[in-house]
């Protein structure tokens, strides 16, 4: 029998996690448990929890590290995973009641091959309407990079995975860092496998002021590492030039941030990389000289 084990990672958030919880105990198929990593709250998310696991409605893992990153508590969580699926729902977000029975279904019903490494699917918003846009209606599997740079399919997805290959990544810790993006498993999990597309918005999300995705410029800024590391990542999957350009800019603009900017300059792409520099010195000074206040009065400056 398929089991499903939805991840939570969670960091201050007893205040919405309830809201999950609740869909949850609505689940039209129970085959699943519900895994969640505090990682460091000050607030009551270690209390609350551990209520609800006394209530025993719902079959709940709980664990609890110091602060560390959401990346750090995923690999925590695949640890604790005892499911066939591992599926990752943030703690302001929620599922719709027949999310699991669905879920399983597909799987079941797909007998996916030892080529596929899980499912994409869709979220939606709490008014209903669809988080970006669907994948060409006859792609029926890709690689999660393939679903926007190949296939022009924007917004985030909802993404299952094998948890014994899940299992056999886990992001890095990168010191005084405490974000690295989920993209960069994910790529590593694109270079052996793909995904099965299920045409379904499943998931349903609530893009709050306090969430990672909030702040870009200052987790930019906080994580020169892990945002490394991703940009160099993704220039191997870059289809146009554009793309290549923006990216390579990014990589020489955290190098410079981190001393090391001549690392890797010649070789592979050597051109490309001279004509990024002046780029990269632009995001440099946009990003970690020039603080918000100073970027507004250069432009103030600049329209008169």
């Amino acid at each position: 029998m398929e089991l499903l084990t939805i991840f939570t990672p969670a960091y201050n958030r007893a205040y919405i996690l309830p809201q999950l919880y609740r869909s949850l105990l609505r689940q039209t198929d129970n085959r699943f448990e519900w895994v969640i990593v505090d990682d460091g709250s000050k607030d009551d998310t270690e209390t609350l929890v551990q209520g609800w696991i006394q209530e025993n409605r719902i079959k709940i893992g709980f664990q609890k590290q110091e602060n560390q990153g959401k990346h750090i508590a995923v690999n925590a969580g695949a640890v604790l995973a005892n499911g066939n699926l591992f599926f990752i729902v943030d703690s302001d977000d929620f599922l719709t009641d027949d999310a699991v029975e669905k879920i399983l279904s597909f799987w079941e019903t797909s007998r996916p091959q030892d080529d596929i490494s899980g499912i994409i699917t869709y979220k939606k918003l709490l008014d209903g309407q669809m988080v970006g846009s669907k994948l060409p209606p006859e792609i029926q599997r890709c690689k999660m990079w393939e679903a926007a740079r190949k296939y022009g399919s924007t917004g985030d997805k909802a993404v299952v995975f094998r948890t014994e290959i899940f299992k056999q990544y886990a992001y890095p810790k990168f010191e005084d860092e405490k974000f690295l993006g989920e993209s960069y498993v994910f790529n590593q999990i694109d270079e052996k496998y793909d995904m099965l597309i299920m045409d379904a918005c499943l998931y349903l999300c609530d893009y709050r002021p306090d969430g990672l995705s909030q702040d870009f410029r200052r987790l930019y800024r906080n994580n020169p590492r892990g945002f490394l590391a991703i940009y160099e990542q993704s220039v191997e999957h870059s289809l146009n030039f554009k793309q290549r350009l923006k990216t390579m800019a990014h990589i020489f603009c955290l190098r410079l941030k981190l001393h090391c900017f001549w690392k890797g300059f010649k070789g592979k792409r050597f051109f490309l990389k001279c004509l990024a520099t002046p780029f990269a010195f632009a995001l440099y000074l946009k990003i970690f000289v020039l603080k918000k206040s100073d970027v507004k009065a250069v432009a103030e400056t600049q329209a008169k």
